[in-house]
């Protein structure tokens, strides 16, 4: 995909990752080989949220409503990560 996923694209979890809990953390073995943590941040909400096909609109919503950060910090942070995830091979856009 040339382009990062859109506000209503519906994301999911690749059929082909790998990830597994590590105490409190997120580990994610990417196809490129990278192995991906970031213990209780975005990135890791957007990865639980992604386990079943979810839009990206709706992941901002739930984390919104999850943390008490600022509406624009919450934006950012779920289209880089969902963006990160995609570029890793992590998750997959079926659109609308």
């Amino acid at each position: 995909m040339s382009r990062p996923p859109a506000w209503d694209d519906v994301v999911c979890a690749a059929a082909r990752e790998t990830s597994s809990p590590v105490c409190d953390e997120v580990a994610l073995l990417g196809l490129d080989g990278e192995i991906y943590r970031d213990p209780g941040s975005i990135p890791a909400r957007v990865w639980r949220l992604v386990r079943r096909p979810i839009k990206v609109s709706e992941i901002h919503e739930r984390i919104a409503e999850e943390t008490d950060l600022d509406g624009e910090a919450v934006r950012s942070g779920v289209l880089a990560a969902v963006d990160q995830l995609l570029q890793a091979a992590l998750i997959e856009v079926r659109g609308e």
